[in-house]
């Protein structure tokens, strides 16, 4: 099986994706999807693994934040 040359998701085409599917640009979890994965990947020409990591990384970007250390932790160790 030869390999395939991976896609380069440009800004624009993960708009469409996610509007497509979510009809909006920052869905949230119990928002109603409107479009199947599979739909999207052949309207948009891409692979549809390449759709589903687009639609599921949505959520993992806003739960995912900087650790700032707390005020005692940092007074304590200087």
């Amino acid at each position: 099986m030869p390999k395939q040359k991976p896609t380069a998701v440009s800004p624009a085409l993960r708009e469409a994706v996610l509007l497509l599917r979510y009809h909006k640009k920052r869905p949230v979890k119990i928002d109603a999807t409107y479009m199947p994965l599979a739909s999207i990947a052949a309207s948009l020409d891409l692979p549809y693994h390449k759709v589903r990591y687009i639609c599921t990384r949505v959520y993992l970007q806003k739960k995912r934040k900087s650790k700032l250390p707390r005020p005692e932790r940092v007074i304590e160790a200087a």
